[in-house]
């Protein structure tokens, strides 16, 4: 799985997915099952919301460089990241994020697979 339509239409591994300016505009119900989080949390929210505090400014950096330079390290690639839970906790799970360009602006989906790979 790869194409960003497919990601929002993912009905078994969590999804999520952001606009440009990083404010979350879906999540799926895998992704409320397993870190807590539902739509009145998120929908309208910083994606930093889940993100640990301590990776947040790392993000952001991240982020920004990629809508500066448009070049990547981490799209379409499977990536251990940690996602922070509703709760407080913090699981690591992997993540594919993958983006999409309509006109000028970008769109963000991922999915957070909390199985760690063998």
């Amino acid at each position: 799985m790869g194409h960003f339509e497919e990601i929002l239409e993912e009905t078994e591994v969590p999804a999520i997915a952001a606009s440009q300016e990083g404010i979350i505009f879906f999540i799926n119900s895998p992704f409320e099952q397993e870190y807590g989080w539902n739509e009145d949390d998120l929908i309208g929210n910083a994606l930093t919301t889940i993100l640990p505090p301590y990776t947040r400014d790392a993000h952001n950096i991240g982020f920004s460089r990629f809508l500066n330079t448009q070049t990547h390290r981490i799209l379409d690639k499977k990536i251990s990241l940690p996602v922070y839970c509703k709760n407080g906790s913090v699981r690591d799970a992997i993540h594919f994020i993958t983006a999409k360009q309509d006109g000028q602006r970008w769109q963000f989906a991922a999915l957070l697979d909390p199985q760690i790979e063998k």
